[in-house]
């Protein structure tokens, strides 16, 4: 052994996968964070000097590779990177020269533990090579390779097995079965068991670098290679590898030892303008010719380039044709210049052969099948399907080269291939009628003896086919495993963005001895788990304007486990997740005390806290949580801080608002509305917690708020106070759902108010705890309103919003009628309330101590004759007077676009008599409004409400000193949000502070000094920026963001992904109206493809804009993947364009709906002339299944099938919030309620089968099964056919993943087999 040399190796790294941009010094840079780089290189094409996409990092202490291999991912110059240890060449077996030629060690060489696994389904990922190869062994390492510039598999990799014998077992079969595709195996032998130029039969050799480690060394081969890639082109031992890794074809599979005569080499120049798309491309084509390619057979001379040098009689025996000095050199190291995105489909194994296609055909196959070119070619040729058979794909092996830009050759092949396919089905159909008995083998008689078609295989699918169009693309129709197979590598694919996001920001800043300006907390899913954890990161104070500093998210938690251990969540826990629509586990939200550092937070159905960043403290490796113990029984919900003594938090428990204190351990109950009887009949009040309607239709999910103020008292001790919502739902609706414990055969008992009927009864109160000078609780009390809540505000039907004034002056709260037209915010004063539950004496003193001046204040009203959309923005500047009040607020409906706006009431006092009994006047409370400044203006919105329902992040954030409002709004386009700037003091400017071309959701610090963006665009999956703001003090509004330091780098979209595109078209409404497109990656010229609306279509709801779609809607591109065109239109009824384009639905829910999107249907099919509008599907969930049932009913002539996901069919069952918003009530409303409630329509549904599927979870407290059993009802009255699909376990969102899948696999079945 060389020990210089194995010294010299140790402490180095391969790096794979690195972006042709990166340089050696970002290189350096990157590795740096690990430990001190000593070496670092790029390897470089000696042609063209470009980077071949692999280097090598030395680091001096050779420790630090192991830290690099601990930490993954990494992700250099936004790419995915590969970093793998290099194994010193020392410690490689010995080579020695023998007669055969250069070898390592015999044992070596025939004991080799790696197998070459080529044709690997574009839907089969390493976990199902891993499962499927551990049959023969212990599998070590799963390699699948990727094409450098694409990141996408090119269908062949590499197993490692733990034993030699292994190897044996697997390679006994040549082919194997993988997923329904015949993968082949082969022994991997390394390249320096043969002499230079001489490859043995089983030998690998890929293009580029797999890993310098273990021996497999990074040089291209030499010899003649049959590549498993796109370019697909056999190369000469003289010549640069073009296109693919793979073995050569090894005996009885045409071993080109002697090429069939004639052997001719071509070479093709550029034309102007470029050359057309290789057919079965989707893309545009080259900039840059392929230099070489050969062929074999009889071509005409037109089809070559004159002046080529003739060709060897043997390959490798002399050189080959080379280009031109004139012409380009390409670089083949890499991917050519403006190379097509090649869909993994088209790969070569992407399509089902019986055999590869071979380059080197064998003399008594027919290579003819394409055609015989006719002409010179004159311009470039139109895209055409890839065909089947062995040798007869387009992208990869036995494509005559020189054909692929001939025009004339491009469209005869389409219309031979036409032909021939229109004639198998036809021929096949008929065999299947005329010969029951056996029919397979007819059809595989009949199919031998058509040209350019090989035999079938025992396992061909024949498919029957009714009706041939020609003009029709027929969806290939998989088996149930084989769609299930196709969503799991879906959804596998997809995990690298699923979730990650950190979220949930709080800046803490350090001091000025700090390298860090600032701490941020953050909530986040860290690499490799399945929870959201509490993390947090350092932002440093100087950063490098030449690198990417990549923020490490570093847990706060030392191995805390959040989710529960034993069983699953608690009830409430779980109806909470589904109001909030949580789709993770663990933390999922927390509360902090910024002076003392104190986290709260909820996990394992229990109560956890810690400190960090108080009194500039900060930990440097993790905690371990405190669990706060409880005497009382039943789950602990929405835990909060006390701002005035943050030793004191409160939650509910069993419906009743609890105080403890972290310090003693003390526990004290503040309310006794829950009397703790089994029967939820009996014990209809609850105390600080937010109703179903209140969650689900106000995105409100706490019932009670702390004082900001603890008020000092003479003794030491201090009062503190909390307001809350006290609930009493003795009228409500009582409604039976079935109880996830199915077996168990109970019910769930939940108070629902349907449209029309009861809401709940409700009130504020104030809770106050009083202690003592050592912080124990002396006594509590319980206040209540001088007069009763629907006295003092009769038209208040709701409370959406509440609070306090930052100096506790002042309670506040938003009310609104029932209608939801009117809004009214009222400010509360804690003198108001006086103690409860006093006998008639005592409450009479308490009321005459009161006064005539202590009164509520309305400072701000709102109207409109639509609908007023609840908020989250009211921001209470500190009162410099006591009879004003200044806040900023935002209106939609004095423009019809939401707008902030600095308003300045009056707080004007009247004399009330409490003592003597108090009748209410329409303006009592009222405050005039002094000044009313608007802040904002235009068509466009401030975003008021964005994603309340899953993040506690405010919605604006004001700079009071600088006199600066930040905001995210659509100023610049409707399907962009952006953060912004303006003076609220001297409105004017207003300055974006994000890059354009992406949609941004934003966190501010409280300094004003930094802020966070999750962004991300159709095209580029989401990542997480810091931007520093930098400039002059004197001029805050123009001060620039400076990119400082990312969290989380995007990820790449999965391989089999192509993002959706925009469009937009005028309605017949007069609107600009705009959809999104996924056209089908397998689209075919002349063909007409099946068509799928996915919709969703209500308030409240913008599913077309900017963002990256590959997570949420992966569905929709994997209906694109399999040959559908799939539109999304956001018509008439939906959000962020203002009020009367969302108003446009009042009183007739599911009519301009649909208009709006066969609207958009019939442009796009005018636009496109794939769409095919016999077959046209519609599909949504919730409101979308409601129009998916409306669009069936409505238009059965433009929707061939519907499938409708938890519909609401009748509206007169649904809540109380949400239908009376849109439909008022069904007594005022009758007509409205019974034209949009299709379970009353069911005779206009189609009478043919096969055209309804109804998919609904029989849990459903949302949309309760009762909508589906109902219209199920009515349908089998009116003998209607429908198809049903339940999910026993689930609510109304899908929880489980085996029922997501089955859902999935579901619509792709329902699909195939009936549009």
């Amino acid at each position: 052994m060389n020990n210089n040399l194995v010294g010299d190796e140790i402490g180095k790294l391969f790096v794979g996968g690195l972006d042709w941009s990166t340089t050696q010094e970002t290189l350096r840079n990157y590795f740096s964070q690990y430990g001190e780089v000593v070496d670092c290189v790029i390897m470089k094409d000696k042609t063209t000097n470009q980077s071949r996409g692999f280097g090598f990092v030395k680091f001096k202490d050779p420790n630090c590779v192991r830290t690099v291999l601990e930490t993954k991912p990494h992700n250099l110059d936004g790419r995915n990177i590969d970093p793998k240890p290099c194994t010193p060449r020392g410690m490689q077996p010995e080579k020695s020269r023998t007669k055969e030629g250069w070898k390592g060690s015999k044992a070596d060489s025939n004991k080799s533990k790696k197998i070459f696994v080529g044709g690997i389904p574009h839907n089969c990922g390493e976990p199902e090579l891993r499962d499927y190869f551990n049959r023969f062994g212990v599998v070590t390492e799963v390699v699948m390779i990727y094409d450098a510039e694409k990141q996408r598999p090119r269908g062949f990799g590499f197993i490692t097995f733990e034993a030699e014998q292994s190897v044996d077992q697997a390679v006994n079969m040549h082919f194997h079965d993988i997923m329904g595709k015949k993968v082949e195996v082969k022994k991997a032998e390394p390249r320096d068991s043969k002499a230079p130029g001489q490859l043995g039969p089983g030998q690998w050799a890929p293009r580029g670098i797999l890993s310098a480690a273990n021996g497999w060394t990074a040089q291209p081969a030499q010899g003649w290679q049959q590549p498993y890639g796109p370019q697909g082109v056999w190369v000469s031992t003289t010549g640069q590898p073009i296109g693919g890794y793979g073995p050569p074809l090894s005996a009885g599979r045409g071993t080109p030892t002697q090429p069939p005569s004639p052997f001719n080499a071509f070479l093709v120049t550029t034309p102007a303008g470029g050359f057309a798309a290789p057919q079965g491309y989707p893309q545009q084509g080259y900039t840059t010719a392929p230099q070489f390619g050969y062929s074999f057979g009889t071509p005409q001379a037109d089809q070559y380039a004159p002046q080529v040098p003739p060709p060897p009689t043997t390959p490798g025996t002399a050189p080959l044709g080379f280009a031109p000095a004139t012409t380009p050199t390409q670089d083949l190291s890499k991917a050519p210049t403006g190379q097509p995105d090649f869909p993994y489909s088209q790969y070569g194994y992407g399509q089902d052969l019986t055999a590869f296609g071979h380059s080197f055909a064998d003399p008594s196959q027919q290579t003819a099948s394409y055609g015989a070119p006719t002409a010179q070619p004159a311009a470039a040729p139109q895209p055409a399907t890839s065909a089947f058979g062995r040798g007869q794909n387009h992208n990869v092996q036995g494509f005559h080269p020189g054909d692929r830009f001939r025009p004339s050759l491009g469209r005869t092949w389409c219309r031979v291939w036409s032909r021939v396919v229109e004639q198998l089905m036809h021929r096949v159909k008929r065999l299947k009628i005329e010969d029951k008995t056996d029919g397979q083998e007819s059809i595989k008689q009949a199919l031998a003896g058509m040209t350019g078609v090989d035999e079938l295989s025992d396992s061909t699918e024949v498919v029957e086919m009714e009706d041939v169009n020609p003009s029709q693309f027929r969806v290939e129709k998989h088996t149930w495993d084989g769609l299930r197979q196709i969503i799991h590598n879906s959804r596998k694919n997809s995990g690298v963005v699923i979730n990650k996001a950190p979220h949930d920001f709080q800046f803490i800043p350090k001091d000025e001895s700090s390298p860090h300006s600032h701490r941020i907390y953050y909530l986040g899913m860290p690499y490799a788990s399945r929870e959201n954890a509490l993390l947090y990161s350092d932002i440093p104070k100087k950063v490098r304007k030449d690198a990417l500093l990549v923020l490490s998210w570093k847990p706060l938690l030392d191995h805390f486990q959040a989710s529960p251990h034993h069983g699953g969540f608690s009830r409430e826990e779980e109806l909470l997740r589904e109001r909030k629509r949580l789709g993770v586990s663990g933390i999922t939200s927390y509360d902090y005390h910024r002076p003392s550092g104190l986290f709260l937070f909820q996990a394992n159905s229990s109560l956890y806290y810690c400190r960090d960043g108080g009194n500039n403290s900060f930990i440097t490796s993790p905690m371990k949580p405190l669990e706060i113990k409880s005497q009382s029984s039943g789950t602990r919900m929405d835990p909060k801080i006390c701002p005035g003594d943050p030793n004191f938090i409160g939650f509910i428990n069993n419906n009743d608002i609890w105080v403890t204190s972290i310090e003693t351990g003390e526990e004290r109950r503040l309310t006794f509305c829950h009397k703790g009887i089994d029967n939820p009949k009996e014990d209809p009040k609850s105390a600080g917690v937010a109703t179903f309607v209140t969650q689900e239709e106000f995105d409100r999910f706490t019932g009670y708020w702390w004082s900001p103020a603890a008020r000092e008292e003479s003794d030491g001790g201090k009062t503190l106070q909390i307001l809350y919502e006290e609930v009493d739902e003795s009228e409500v609706e009582i409604i039976h759902v079935p109880s996830p414990a199915l077996e168990e055969r109970k019910t769930d008992i939940y108070r629902y108010p349907c449209a029309g009927s009861k809401n709940p009864d409700i009130t504020l109160k104030l809770a106050e705890i009083r202690t003592d000078s050592l912080g124990k609780i002396v006594s509590t009390q319980e206040k209540e309103l001088p007069v009763p809540f629907t006295t003092m505000f009769p038209a208040a039907e709701y409370i959406t919003r509440a609070g306090w004034t930052k100096d506790g002056q002042y309670a506040w709260a938003v009310m609104m009628d029932r209608r939801q037209q009117c809004l009214q915010l009222v400010l509360l004063p804690p003198s108001l309330f006086i103690p409860a539950h006093q006998d008639e004496a005592s409450r009479q003193k308490s009321l005459e101590a009161l006064g005539d001046t202590v009164q509520p204040f309305i400072i701000y009203q709102e109207t409109s004759d639509i609908w007023i959309n609840v908020h989250d923005i009211f921001h209470p500047f500190i009162q410099t007077r006591d009879d004003e009040i200044t806040f900023i607020t935002v209106n939609e409906s004095k423009t019809g676009f939401c707008h902030l706006y600095r308003i300045t009431s009056v707080l004007q006092r009247a004399s009330y008599h409490w003592a003597k009994g108090y009748t209410h006047s329409e303006d009592d409370f009222k405050c005039p409004v002094k000044e009313e400044v608007t802040i904002t203006s235009g068509e466009w919105e401030v975003l008021a409400n964005h994603g309340a329902k899953r993040s506690s992040s405010p919605q604006i954030w004001v700079d009071e000193a600088a006199k600066l409002v930040y905001f995210q709004g659509t100023k610049d386009s409707p399907l962009e949000h952006h953060l912004y700037v303006v003076s609220y003091d001297s409105p004017g400017e207003i300055v974006r502070l994000t890059k354009p071309g992406f949609s941004h959701s934003c966190s501010v610090s409280q300094t004003f000094d930094m802020f966070i963006s999750h962004y991300s665009s159709l095209t580029a999956a989401p990542c997480v920026h810091i931007f520093k703001l930098n400039g002059s003090e004197s001029d805050p509004l123009h001060k620039e963001p400076q990119f400082w330091a990312s969290m989380m780098e995007s990820s790449g979209y999965p391989f089999d992904y192509t993002p959706p595109e925009i469009f937009s078209f005028p309605g017949k409404s007069g609107f600009e109206l705009y959809g999104m497109l996924y056209k089908p990656q397998n689209l075919v010229p002349g063909r007409k493809h099946p068509t799928v609306i996915f919709v969703y279509g209500g308030p409240q709801v913008q599913l077309v804009n900017n963002s990256f779609k590959g997570v949420k809607y992966l569905r929709l591109g994997t209906l694109a993947s399999l040959g559908y065109v799939v539109l999304v239109i956001d018509g008439r009824g939906s959000c962020q364009r203002g009020l009367k384009f969302e108003g446009a639905v009042k009183d007739k829910m599911g009519q301009v709906e649909i208009e709006d999107q066969v609207e958009g249907l019939h442009y796009v099919a005018d636009k496109y002339k794939f769409v095919d509008l016999t077959r046209v599907a519609i599909h949504g969930w919730s409101y979308g299944g409601f129009l998916s049932l409306m669009g069936l009913i409505h238009k059965p002539d433009i929707f061939k099938v519907a499938i409708a996901g938890a519909p609401v069919t009748l509206w007169m069952a649904y809540d109380t919030g949400y239908t009376e918003r849109y439909l008022d009530t069904p007594q005022k409303n009758q007509k409205g309620y019974e034209a949009c409630s299709v379970a009353l329509h069911v005779d206009k549904l189609p009478n043919e089968p096969n055209r309804l599927l109804i998919l609904h979870g029989f849990l459903d407290e949302n949309v309760h099964f009762f909508h589906t059993n109902f219209l199920v009802s009515q349908m089998i009255r009116a003998g209607k056919p429908y198809n049903l699909q339940v999910y026993p376990n689930e609510r109304h969102s899908i929880r489980c993943p085996e029922s997501g899948e089955h859902y999935e696999i579901m619509l792709l079945h329902f699909l195939q087999e009936n549009l």
